[in-house]
This record gives C-alpha cells, structure tokens and sequence, in this order.
C-alpha cells in the first residue's frame, strides 16, 4: 500500500511538472509573438507593469520617485499606450500595475480606490523592505499621457526638467500634493498664475478641490495617511463618492496639508472610448478641458460638461 502511495505521489508530481513546462513553453511563445508584433504585455514591457517597485531618482535633485497605474483588466490597448508613452519620456521610471475590476463595488469609484489602496501599501512595504525610502509617490490612471514638450527627471535632463522644477515650489511650502493632469480647478490663487506662453518656466498654483486622479503625486510622508484614509472609506463605505479625486481633496483639506495643480498641466487625459468608470453616464468621448495644458483659460468651455475623468 505505500509503495502505491508513493508511486501515485511521483505519478502527481510529474504530471504538474509537465503542465509547468507547458505553460512556461506557451509563456515564452507568446512573449515571442509580442516582441516580434512590437505588442508587450504588461509583465515584460521596459518600465510597464512590473510587479515589483523600483526607485527611480532624479540626475538634477537626487528626489526618488516610486509609480503606480491603476487599469481595469479588460484595457488591455489603454495600457499599452500608456506605457509606450511614459517608456518615451521617462525610461528610468518603473511604473507597477494594479488591476480594478469592474462592478467590484456597487458604489462608483470604488474599484480604483481599492486599486490604489493596494498598490500604496506594496510601495510602502517595498521600501521597508529594502531599507531605502522614497520622496513622492505618484498614481497614474492608465489614460494618462505626458504632453508634449514637457520634460521629467531622466539622465538627458540633469540640469532641468518640469516636474524637478515644480516640486522645488511644492517643497518651498511645505506642501503635500501635486496634480500634474487635472480639470474644473476650484478656489486657485490666479494672481499667481503666469501668463504661459508655451516658452515660461513651470510653475504651481494652490487649490481646494479639481476633478481627475488620472495624474497626480503625494509626498512619502503623508502616503500612510492616505492609504488609511482609503480604506477607512472602503471599509465604512462613508456617504462621499469613492471616487479618489474627491477623496484626495478631503484628506489634504481637512489634515490643513497643502495641494497644488502644475502651471501648466505636464500630464493629458486622452479618453480610449467610453468610460469604464463611469459606465452607463453619458460622459462625451472627447471633453472639451482634454489636451489643453492652460486649466485656467478653459473654466468657461468646461462647465457644462459632467465632471468626470
């Protein structure tokens, strides 16, 4: 009877043995296929969707930067965008994917929060990990896209860049956030905006409240109150929408931390179709705020729309 079991064990062995190497077999054929058709997924893509954090530090400040992306499973060429754009202008920086699923939570917003939840401890656990910390943490929605002409903390740009440029201001006044893409900007100081003329230097301008979490970064020291703050949210599922926007706002507005928007946008939200998120709205393909970097001039355009990214 035990020579039985053990040759069944060895039987079950080599038969989950063989389906491992089937799979690797298939895994390696398909990564073949997309690296022949210039199509990666997500896992093997450069800098894409990498399943463990890498710091990423500026040649000109020495400021480290850890980057997530939050994507629903079934926006497979939103991803592939996204990353291609981001490959481009910012090739040291590692940007890890957390996937939402659709009807997750039956309140809206809610896939993307737990999404960010769950991809703000990794990053906080990754660098405790390995003993090294972090300065900002930013979050990405995959249709967020880098404008033209703007430049980021790569090895082509140690002597200038925008993002450097604009976080000097953001730590000069001990804030806490920055929202590189966003629109329907509420409760700004305009006397500090600049007339941008496409040739002015970047700048930042405080606000109370903006639509759109498709770009945006927290310092390191305030990230542990924002993940709590998330999912006290989704725990209590508390009367406020679950949208991060929203409760990003809330969080910096009622700890008094102070939040700023990018003069102008560095990041553009370039819809891929209807929205996944606001499923069943009726939210227009193209907005009217979408690829303009001056939020300022486009208050009056935009205020008929819904406010949603």
């Amino acid at each position: 009877m035990r020579k039985l079991r053990r040759t069944d064990a060895y039987l079950c062995m080599t038969f989950l043995y063989a389906i491992g190497l089937t799979l690797h077999f298939f895994s390696l054929q398909n990564y073949s296929e997309a690296k022949g058709s210039g199509e990666f997924p997500d896992t093997l893509h450069a800098n894409a969707g990498s399943t463990e954090h890498k710091i990423a530090t500026s040649p000109k400040s020495g400021r480290r930067f850890l980057a997530m992306v939050t994507s629903f499973i079934e926006s497979q060429e939103r991803r592939t965008k996204f990353f291609r754009a981001w490959q481009d202008v910012w090739p040291e920086l590692t940007i890890t994917t957390e996937y939402s699923y659709l009807n997750h939570y039956a309140l809206q917003g809610y896939a993307i929060l737990s999404a960010n939840v769950i991809g703000m401890y990794k990053a906080l656990v990754f660098a405790q990990s390995i003993d090294q910390d972090f300065d900002f943490f930013i979050v990405f929605e995959d249709d967020a896209i880098p404008f033209a002409n703007t430049s980021w903390p790569t090895k082509a740009n140690e002597d200038w860049n925008d993002l450097d440029q604009m976080l000097d201001e953001v730590e000069a006044e001990n804030g806490g956030g920055l929202f590189l893409g966003c629109h329907h900007v509420e409760s700004v100081d305009r006397d500090r905006l600049i007339d941008y003329t496409g040739k002015s230097n970047s700048s930042i301008s405080p606000l109370t409240h903006a639509w759109g979490a498709y770009a945006w970064m927290i310092s390191r020291r305030h990230l542990p109150s924002l993940q709590q703050e998330y999912a006290d949210v989704l725990r209590q599922k508390k009367d406020r929408t679950g949208t991060p926007d929203n409760n990003n706002h809330f969080f910096f507005q009622t700890r008094k931390i102070k939040e700023f928007v990018s003069v102008p946008l560095l990041v553009d939200h370039q819809s891929c179709g209807d929205s996944l998120t606001w499923k069943g709205a009726k939210v227009p393909i193209k907005r009217a705020w979408e690829g303009r970097r001056d939020w300022w001039n486009c208050q009056d355009i935009c205020t008929s729309e819904a406010k949603q990214s």
